[in-house]
């Protein structure tokens, strides 16, 4: 296809008080490098690490936004063999990131690693018109919309499961033995759940009361209110010693915290997190637990730094464990198998960005991603 030398894109607002926390403007199409698709999009999805980029200034002033999108292909690197120009996929990208500033999902076109990507055996279609808002209940991909939500989730678990906690699909889970994800409703823990079910694992989550229906038809066996005064308690009694693994979506200093605690009565227990927390910060750290931290970013096998000191590494292992697994993933999600959270479409095109973001950053979801769709400008 002809591609455009310029095209729309959100771009991101680093001095954000009294301003919008990105602003449309035009900007050129970037041909792919070796390992890189280029994308024609067709959908977003908003996630909170975009907000979060700008305000805590990870990202520089005109950088791109966004983390998930989905479209075709419209370009491939030199290097890329799994993809062919019109394939139907979605990406994950770290966006408004300030060491690739041309890189982010909320834009006309987008540049994603072809090893972030998900490509769809079926065609993608739209389920919903831009201009109009709508539900969707979750379910398998089968739109643009629907796949825009997928990718960063997908390799967050993948991530986390292969290298983190110690899990491979083509290794048995333990007979009996519980995984517990802490914050089973979010989008994240939507995913976790039913990939930790597929592996074999006998499956918990913490929600609130109005998504346990939900969680338990997605493979969740018991789910426990976490506002509940008394919640590590009836997860012990639940599931004792035979809770072995678990994952804190939320990756607060309280749920770091109750999360060991709830896993402290196994022989052996690993538990990763989300959001850079470590077992120096959680109080009687007992030595049957082990306390991790992962960060998708580094799946692409490139350390990310977000300044003041804040430096991920990876390595080959990392990057091999998360490859594998990533592949099986990806196969689950393009059979259906695994499916997407419930989806709240905002109406707006890329302008609606904005009103994602700040919807994120007010904690104003819940249970649901924010899908907006591509408009023509």
């Amino acid at each position: 296809m002809s591609l455009p030398s310029t095209q729309y894109a959100c771009v991101a607002n680093v001095d954000v008080e009294g301003k919008d926390l990105s602003s449309l403007e035009q900007v050129p199409v970037v041909l792919p490098e070796a390992d890189q698709i280029l994308v024609k999009t067709e959908a977003y999805a908003a996630n909170p690490t975009d907000w979060k980029h700008i305000v805590l200034k990870w990202a520089d002033q005109g950088c791109i936004v966004g983390t998930d999108a989905s479209g075709t292909v419209a370009a491939v690197g030199s290097n890329v063999t799994n993809f062919k120009v019109g394939d139907y996929v979605s990406v994950f990208i770290h966006g408004a990131y300030w060491e690739t500033p041309q890189c982010g999902a909320f834009a006309q076109f987008c540049l994603a690693d072809q090893h972030l990507a998900i490509k769809y055996k079926k065609p993608l279609k739209h389920v919903a018109p831009a201009s109009g808002a709508e539900h969707i209940p979750g379910g398998p991909v089968d739109s643009f919309e629907s796949a825009a939500s997928m990718s960063l989730g997908v390799v967050t678990v993948s991530l986390s499961f292969s290298h983190f906690l110690k899990l491979s699909p083509d290794v048995p889970a333990p007979a009996g033995k519980i995984f517990l994800v802490w914050g089973g409703a979010t989008a994240t823990g939507i995913l976790a759940i039913q990939i930790a079910k597929l592996l074999g694992w006998r499956v918990i989550a913490t929600a609130s009361g109005k998504h346990h229906d939900s969680l338990k038809k997605l493979g969740a066996e018991a789910c426990f209110n976490y506002g509940e005064a008394n919640v590590i308690e009836q997860i012990k009694k639940y599931g004792g010693e035979d809770i072995v693994r678990a994952l804190d979506t939320v990756g607060s200093d309280t749920t770091i915290q109750q999360t060991h605690d709830a896993v402290a009565d196994s022989a052996t227990a690993l538990v990763d997190n989300l959001l850079f927390k470590k077992a120096s910060e959680v109080k009687n750290l007992k030595a049957n637990v082990t306390i991790t931290a992962s960060l998708s970013y580094v799946a692409i096998g490139l350390p990310v730094n977000l300044r003041g000191g804040l430096v991920i590494q990876t390595s080959e292992e990392l990057v091999k464990d998360f490859r594998n697994f990533m592949k099986w993933s990806v196969e689950r999600v393009s059979s259906g198998d695994i499916k997407h959270a419930p989806i709240k479409i905002l109406p707006g095109g890329l302008k609606a960005a904005n009103a994602a973001m700040n919807l994120l950053k007010e904690g104003k979801t819940s249970g649901e991603k924010l899908v907006f769709v591509a408009e023509e400008y």
